[in-house]
């Protein structure tokens, strides 16, 4: 039951006086659209994460970009994205994961070594464990 969260490039971009609107599917029928103001630079990261099941339970890798990304200041994009992979469960544990990713991020430093960080968790988001791969 693995499964990889695909970004897809906007159709199109949606202008007018005050908004710049992006939308990103992230699965069917599951899409994050970002609104900018549109006197600001467009300057938009694109996740990409990944999630799923193994032996060890379920998991959410975060590229290296992604890592650095959510440290810097880029958490709610990527907390929206964690979102669109685990459907209805999110809205209880998104807080709960969102607080558990960041001492792991920086205590494992898997970005460092330009390698992705395996973040396990149970569904009610709290975290089991977590390993550079």
């Amino acid at each position: 039951m693995n499964y990889v969260l695909q970004t897809k490039e906007p159709a199109a971009v949606r202008k007018n006086s005050s908004t710049v609107e992006q939308d990103y599917e992230f699965s069917k029928n599951s899409t994050l659209t970002i609104v900018q103001d549109a006197k600001a630079p467009i300057d938009v990261a694109n996740p990409a994460l990944s999630a799923g099941q193994d032996s060890n339970g379920f998991y959410i890798d975060m590229s290296p970009a992604d890592q650095r990304s959510f440290i810097n200041g880029g958490s709610a994009l990527i907390l929206a994205s964690i979102g669109a992979l685990m459907g209805p469960f999110a809205i209880a544990a998104l807080p709960i994961l969102g607080s558990n990713i960041t001492p792991q991020l920086e205590g494992l430093a898997c970005a460092n070594d330009n390698k992705t960080m395996r973040f396990y968790y149970t569904l009610d988001g709290n975290a089991v464990s977590s390993r550079c791969i």
